[in-house]
């Protein structure tokens, strides 16, 4: 099997930018003050 260095940037990029999402929604959580169960420790 042989994996791409474009596969492997497209995965990585994917990652990226849903951790990115991630982070997002957790800054705009804390600054609106909505508390759920995504965001609740």
């Amino acid at each position: 099997m042989r994996i791409t260095i474009f596969r492997i940037k497209l995965v990585h990029s994917l990652i990226f930018w849903v951790l990115g999402a991630c982070v997002g929604y957790t800054v705009y959580s804390a600054v609106t003050g909505r508390i759920d169960v995504w965001t609740e420790l």
